[in-house]
């Protein structure tokens, strides 16, 4: 508990306004210097400007008993190596007007005094993320990154968060538990369990040698690297903390995991980063287990901040087009037991959508009709509904159901909500050509298939 808990975000935004602006007398900065939030996260971060030289800076006020002062300088020190090693151009703090870098400043309404750091702005551009040489540059700086951690002698009182299983996915997560997830239902949740578990199992054999678990950047996005001319910048060393190296990989797709395109930007990553550094084939195999972990640990960070605009853009689809993802993920590595081959039903994916074989997100196929499980729309599926002209939302479909006849010669999936809305059932029918909706008065009910002896 921060004690900030009894204050509304708004509230909590006017407050952090003003610790900025009282900040700003902590440093020797022009007259008349503005301080506008730019970004709300783990931090409140401000881009500060000075109208008359055009100079800007950018402000963090860190969150209240997140990172002690002791990590927060830990942070900057490792920024400052790399950029005294050559590994990578980092931001520059600025020291206060008593020298020291980490301000500490309180004021009425905040339960706490919260820590503050101020950087010199970072001129630059984010790589266009339609382009897979980013991801090939992002690669690149990760293998220059991670050389200079296996070299340098960390201060001894370095102190920066531990990202392994158990802090992750386990007992002792820092950003919440993935059971809390927005839009988590108990049959994604069972997907979730059989997912997380096998990321376990695969984590304990890979292990921690110092190789593989060391200092690594923990969000290397797009969004965090700038291209200034020539010079590529890295950024946002807030995550920074000891993790498996191949993690900084995942970070780089964070969000968009599901995405088709990714499969590809990861080949792009791992060719930069071995015209810097060798990359064995174990590591590489490994990145798929670090980018589904990744997914189900922003599930949690999104369900722990449901008052930032980036978790209430995601919410609930982010958590169910999860799902998918986790059932390639399990039949890759030998996890091929699916909800519909245990009798349970099974997730709808883009192959099940009107017309097309009911084939679920590993293909395989649904269960018998007429047997009756609730299940959770694809981003694919409810993309289709749009398309046809339906004004819906996720939070319009919150469980559905699937009917396949075992044999039927015209197995087509026929989908249907609970409660049924007449539109998105009429639309289904002349969609699928191959059902009658003589049962469409009653909700929970199957249709009919033609042809079909199960069914008629």
């Amino acid at each position: 508990m921060t004690g900030t808990e009894t204050l509304t975000h708004e509230a909590l935004l006017k407050r952090l306004q003003g610790l900025a602006e009282k900040a700003l007398h902590r440093y020797d900065l022009p007259g008349g210097v503005t301080a506008r939030l730019i970004n709300v996260s783990e931090n409140a971060t401000y881009r500060l400007d000075d109208a008359n030289s055009g100079t800007r800076w950018a402000l963090r006020i860190h969150r209240e008993g997140y990172h002690s002062r002791t990590a927060i300088a830990s942070e900057l020190a490792w920024q400052n190596a790399l950029r005294a090693d050559g590994a990578a151009n980092t931001p520059v703090p600025v020291r206060g007007r008593d020298g020291d870098l980490i301000q500490t400043v309180s004021i009425d309404g905040l339960p706490a005094p919260r820590n503050i750091v101020l950087f010199k702005w970072e001129e630059g551009r984010e790589p266009d993320p339609a382009d897979p040489s980013g991801y090939e540059l992002l690669g690149e700086t990760a293998a220059r990154m991670h050389a200079q951690v296996k070299a340098w002698n960390r201060p001894p009182w370095f102190e920066r968060h531990t990202w392994d299983f158990e802090t992750s996915l386990g007992d002792k997560p820092h950003w919440g538990r993935w059971r809390q997830g927005m839009g988590l239902t108990p049959e994604i949740e069972k997907v979730f369990e059989r997912t997380v578990d096998l990321i376990r199992r695969r984590l304990e054999r890979y292990g921690k040698a110092p190789d593989r678990f060391n200092l690594v950047h923990g969000d290397m996005r797009l969004a965090n690297l700038l291209l200034d001319g020539k010079t590529v910048k890295v950024i946002d060393f807030d995550d920074c903390g000891f993790s498996w190296l191949m993690y900084d990989c995942a970070t780089t797709v964070s969000f968009f995991e599901e995405k088709p395109e990714v499969p590809d930007l990861v080949k792009a990553w791992v060719r930069g980063y071995r015209r810097v550094a060798p990359l064995s084939a174990e590591d590489e195999r490994e990145i798929d287990t670090f980018v589904m972990l990744r997914r189900i640990l922003l599930i949690a960070w999104i369900g722990s901040h449901s008052e930032t605009e980036l978790a209430q853009s995601m919410g609930v689809t982010y958590t169910q087009t999860a799902v998918p993802l986790c059932e390639s993920y399990m039949a890759k590595f030998g996890e091929q037991q699916s909800a519909a081959r245990s009798g349970r039903g099974c997730l709808v994916s883009a192959a099940s959508a009107p017309g097309l074989p009911g084939k679920c997100a590993s293909g395989l196929e649904f269960p018998a009709c007429p047997t009756l499980d609730h299940l959770v729309p694809s981003a694919s599926l409810f993309a289709q509904l749009q398309a046809s002209g339906l004004s819906i939302k996720w939070n319009h479909l919150p469980k559905m159901r699937v009917w396949r006849p075992a044999g039927c010669p015209r197995a087509a999936s026929i989908l249907a909500c609970l409660p049924r809305p007449q539109p998105v059932w009429s639309m289904l029918s002349s969609a699928s050509g191959a059902m009658s909706t003589a049962s469409s008065g009653t909700p929970g009910f199957p249709p009919t298939w033609p042809g079909c002896r199960r069914c008629n």
